[in-house]
């Protein structure tokens, strides 16, 4: 059993740090966050809210129920118990479906005042999510919720104040205010972040309800992944965060009608994307160098192939190397070619590269080579 139990709040007129107790089979953990501002707290639910979305995955990892002694929304948890648990069994290939119980449920009316929110990492999704916005927008968010590795280690730190001052500067020019969310909550499953971001995500978002009631979540697929590829972790992260919505704070999504091309092209061309666009998944790479990028990951590639196709490449040079780029450039088309069938984004971008005279000698070389590669490794396995 996973029992949540009483929280505690500390201030500093910096910052509010909120601790929340876990019981995990009778052993004994503190959920963490850290809001980068003092904010007060006039209804406590939402704390509860957040405490339990952060375990749901946890609850599945583990086949335990979750208990909160404390108030929890109404609304929420009746979309977790009709909704979400059945999808979020078919994602885990699981029949375990767990018991989720309040101690009491509450329901707080909705304000007539839209505070609106969205996430801001400077990534295409986010960029082009606040490029297209027509909503006034209360604040932008970063969340440290364990993309950038475990809680509080010096390497992670390193990595998301990295992030996280690229993402305030680029804020501070678009005159929008960031607030930053820490907390530790990834560190209670085994699970990698890319299979459970939304849930910690979405319960940064409860967390900052005092300022907020209506978040915009940028998708990172287009809609018609579910009949291509059924309900995956994928699917289950981008297309059911609605369900994580309370009585008085909204979840959505986002950009779902767009592909990843066209969200390169609604950003290709603004003057911060070019100066600040951050899509790197090794950014402890691009720190040792003078980019805000690796330029040579798959997201970083992907990204940059894009930008060439649109023609706009040379306009992000402070944030690309160019160098790298077209070193590892025939590797990666040969890449997409063989995993179009597989990935979503790989696909719509292989689309769009047959187009033109990209796949050449070297790019044949490539292909030819990651196939032995891969035959190779499945042999190895069928011995092993």
């Amino acid at each position: 059993m996973i029992y949540i139990g009483d929280y505690s709040i500390t201030h500093t007129p910096q910052q509010t740090v909120v601790k929340i107790p876990i019981s995990i089979d009778q052993d004994e953990h503190i959920v963490h966050f850290t809001i980068h501002e003092e904010i007060t707290y006039t209804d406590t639910a939402s704390i509860y809210n957040a405490a339990l979305i952060g375990m749901l995955p946890l609850s599945f990892e583990k086949e335990m129920d979750i208990e909160s002694r404390n108030p929890v929304c109404a609304v929420l948890l009746k979309n977790i118990r009709e909704e979400l648990l059945p999808t979020m069994a078919a994602a885990y290939e699981t029949t375990y479906i767990p018991s989720i119980k309040a101690a009491t449920i509450t329901m707080k009316s909705s304000v007539t005042e839209e505070r609106y929110a969205t996430g801001f990492s400077c990534g295409v999704d986010s960029l082009s999510t606040l490029l297209q916005t027509e909503k006034e927008i209360a604040y932008l968010t970063f969340f440290n919720a364990g993309s950038h590795g475990k809680f509080l280690q010096e390497k992670t730190t390193e990595i998301a104040g990295f992030r996280y001052s690229n993402a305030r500067k680029a804020a501070s020019e678009f005159g929008e205010k960031l607030v930053r969310v820490d907390t530790n909550l990834s560190e209670f499953t085994k699970q990698k972040f890319q299979d459970n971001h939304s849930f910690l995500q979405i319960a940064c978002v409860h967390i900052l309800h005092p300022v907020i009631n209506y978040y915009s979540y940028s998708t990172g697929q287009k809609e018609g992944y579910k009949e291509r590829y059924g309900i995956d972790k994928i699917y289950l992260n981008n297309f059911c965060v609605h369900l994580l919505s309370s009585s008085s704070l909204t979840v959505d999504y986002t950009l779902s009608d767009i592909s990843r091309f066209e969200r390169t092209k609604i950003i290709a061309s603004s003057s911060i994307a070019q100066h600040y666009l951050d899509v790197c998944v090794d950014t402890y790479e691009a720190i040792k160098s003078t980019y805000q990028n690796c330029s040579k990951c798959d997201k970083c590639m992907r990204t940059q192939l894009t930008l060439e196709l649109l023609g706009t490449y040379d306009q992000f040079s402070a944030v690309f190397d160019k160098s790298e780029y077209n070193k590892h450039k025939n590797k990666f088309l040969a890449q997409i070619k063989m995993t179009r069938n597989k990935d979503q984004l790989n696909r719509e971008l292989y689309e769009e590269v047959k187009k033109g005279a990209y796949y050449n000698f070297h790019t044949l070389y490539w292909e030819l080579h990651l196939k032995k590669r891969l035959l190779k490794k499945k042999i190895k396995t069928l011995f092993t």
